[in-house]
């Protein structure tokens, strides 16, 4: 009996950490807030992932986290979301650069 030329396994498609893909998608949302049990209820994660994970985010330069209200269920708890980003340009002018 012959045996089949085995076939390579396609590889496994990697899923991003939880925090990566909140940052991305409060880009996205900018500039709308999201509590951490909303953003567990998107991502299928636990509920204390998600809260590690939205720390985390709020913690970096361009989100923030405070009280505010939840853009989905309306609660008024900590939400995280993704601050206007400064342009360079704009304060070209304020360093004395012509």
């Amino acid at each position: 009996m012959r045996r089949r030329a085995a076939v390579p396994k396609p590889p496994t498609p990697r899923l991003a950490p939880l925090s990566e893909r909140i940052g991305v998608l409060l880009r996205r949302a900018q500039p709308f807030a999201y509590c951490d049990a909303c953003l567990a209820d998107y991502f299928v994660a636990p509920l204390s992932a998600a809260e590690r994970a939205a720390r985390l985010v709020g913690a970096t330069d361009g989100f923030s986290r405070k009280l505010r209200r939840c853009r989905t269920c309306h609660e008024l708890t900590d939400v995280t979301w993704r601050v206007r980003p400064v342009s360079s340009f704009l304060s070209w002018g304020s360093r004395g650069l012509s």
